[in-house]
């Protein structure tokens, strides 16, 4: 079974750098109710001073990296039909449930939260 796994950018670091999912979320009544993997990334990774846990860079904004056992519940959530998870890029989607587990549980970012 093929895997989906973020790519790497194939940039030498001297820092740390992850492999995460950018997903972009719509929100009703403050709880998750779409969530979109746009694309897979690697990204360095950095705490910064003023805020809580850690962050990524991505199109010149900060995120939370959020952990991949989250991301895994978004997988768990979307089996159950508590959400609507899909990928256009991996032709991953909720209507064929055996393509979600071709997806690595890695840590993300939520981007374009509506």
């Amino acid at each position: 079974m093929n895997i989906h796994q973020p790519s790497k950018d194939l940039r030498d670091r001297v820092t740390v750098s992850a492999l995460l999912w950018v997903c972009s979320v719509r929100e009703e009544n403050k709880k998750w109710v779409n969530v979109e993997i746009v694309e897979g990334c690697e990204r360095t990774v950095y705490s910064l001073d003023e805020r809580e846990g850690e962050y990524v860079r991505y199109e010149n904004s900060w995120h939370l990296l959020r952990p991949a056992e989250e991301f895994k519940q978004l997988i768990d959530k979307a089996k159950n039909k508590e959400l609507y998870l899909f990928s256009n890029e991996l032709a991953v989607s909720v209507l064929d449930m055996p393509s979600l587990d071709k997806v690595a549980i890695q840590p993300f970012i939520a981007v374009d939260k509506t």
